[in-house]
């Protein structure tokens, strides 16, 4: 997606876009403040071929042109970079917005394909991803996997979660399981390794698909016995 062309037909800063090309992906990541900094290294070289004109009094005519020419196109430069250093500021504003914007969008597509209104659906989710957090939760995890023929040579303990992690807050569980998945599908990863002696599983999302089917199983079985015991109880 060019970010660059976006910007550069909703801003009133007019700036030569091949210059902004060229310093696309730094403006993205530091906003102006390289471009700030080249600046300066352009306006104090300039100072400097000055400089040498007015001392080296004496330099063939074709040398002292050359020497203002060179002064000449790094003032040129500077300017020009005092302008784009505007432009950029804006820019990276733009960018960050836009990412935000598309990391939203994004999330909402995941959670509305996911789970659409189904508030159960979503706190279960937001409970296990909650539960994979912890040693016990990712123990667990092992454990099924264990169960399930896979893996069996690397210890329970050294089982990691597909998630990062992070803490949980439970202040919007739809949007934070959603991010949650995000990441996990982002980094998508099912490996071991070999560390300090000892082997290492990484879980992928399609082994957690798995377990989050088999948990649903399990919940959806132990609540079907809770409703016959109950039923049982009151007959």
């Amino acid at each position: 997606m060019d970010y660059l062309k976006r910007y550069a037909a909703t801003t009133r800063h007019k700036v030569d876009m091949e210059l902004a090309d060229r310093f696309d992906w730094q403006i993205r990541k530091d906003g102006e403040k390289p471009i700030k900094q080249q600046m300066a290294t352009a306006r104090r070289a300039a100072t400097t071929m000055t400089t040498l004109l007015r001392d080296f009094t004496h330099l063939p005519d074709s040398q002292a042109q050359q020497l203002q020419q060179s002064a000449k196109t790094l003032r040129t430069l500077a300017d020009s970079l005092e302008s784009l250093a505007r432009f950029a500021k804006g820019y990276h504003a733009f960018y960050k917005a836009e990412l935000q914007r598309e990391h939203d969008a994004r999330l909402d597509k995941l959670a509305s394909e996911r789970w659409g209104n189904n508030t159960v659906a979503i706190e279960f989710e937001w409970a296990l991803i909650a539960e994979l957090q912890t040693l016990d939760g990712r123990r667990a995890l092992a454990l099924w996997m264990h169960s399930q023929g896979r893996h069996t040579d690397t210890p329970a303990e050294n089982f990691h979660s597909p998630f990062p992690s992070w803490t949980l807050l439970g202040l919007n569980k739809k949007r934070e399981a959603a991010n949650f998945l995000d990441q996990a599908i982002q980094r998508e990863s099912r490996h071991t390794t070999i560390g300090f002696g000892s082997r290492h599983c990484h879980v992928g999302t399609i082994d957690y698909e798995q377990y989050l089917a088999a948990r649903k199983a399990a919940a959806a079985q132990a609540q079907n016995l809770v409703h016959k015991l109950t039923h049982q109880a009151t007959h």
